[in-house]
């Protein structure tokens, strides 16, 4: 997921990224790996991380509970994501509080 925000930034000379969603590629990852990408996201400055598919329950709760509920969301079928006069707002299904 890094590897692809990094890229991403490169090709479109775009810094800021202001949300990830989708899958993650931590499923069946080490611990360490795990840690790198949450210690990413935050050097990053992603404000919004809502992660689903291949991400791994626990990798997604490790993330959670490291990144909290302002920044983390369960990206699961049934979120619904808008963006409205510069404002975003998130319904996620399954709601939590770290």
């Amino acid at each position: 997921m890094i590897n692809t925000i990094l890229h991403a930034r490169q090709i479109t000379k775009i810094d800021d990224v202001y949300m990830v969603i989708g899958g993650s590629h931590l499923l069946n990852t080490p611990h360490q790996q795990q840690k790198k990408t949450m210690e990413a996201i935050i050097d990053l400055g992603i404000k919004k991380v809502g992660l689903s598919h291949c991400t791994g329950m626990r990798p997604a709760c490790f993330l959670a509970n490291k990144l909290g509920p302002q920044t983390f969301f369960f990206n699961n079928a049934g979120t619904g994501i808008t963006f409205s006069e510069g404002k975003i707002h998130i319904d996620a299904f399954e709601k939590y509080d770290v």
